[in-house]
């Protein structure tokens, strides 16, 4: 009984843990969704920022206004702060696959790279 509750309770907690980057992930594509490139490029982690340019992001993610459903729901791997979220995301529906990056950024996480809407 002993060895089932510890089983229990450590994927209470990997379930719970996972919640926040695919929280993030979702939180993402929404501001993608709504057009609101700024406070989505706002959100990437620094090393993203630092490496890809507001307009180059904008470009990336021209399609993003076609949006008409999404759901990121699956944690496909984590290593240490890195978590793999995986998905669907339909673009005029038609659906694609989706996987972001998410990494954690001090008590938070953070989209540090991004699947691109082509």
């Amino acid at each position: 009984m002993a060895i089932l509750a510890l089983f229990a309770g450590c994927t209470a907690i990997g379930v719970s843990l996972a919640r926040a980057p695919v929280g993030t992930a979702n939180e993402f594509v929404a501001l993608l969704d709504e057009g609101e490139l700024e406070d989505a490029y706002a959100s990437l982690c620094p090393a993203k920022q630092a490496e890809v340019g507001f307009e180059e992001f904008s470009a990336d993610m021209a399609r993003s206004t076609e949006i008409s459903d999404y759901n990121l729901s699956a944690v496909s791997a984590g290593i240490g702060d890195l978590v793999l979220v995986t998905g669907t995301v339909d673009l005029s529906g038609e659906p694609r696959n989706m996987t972001l990056d998410v990494v954690r950024v001090g008590d938070g996480w953070q989209v540090c790279d991004y699947g691109r809407l082509n």
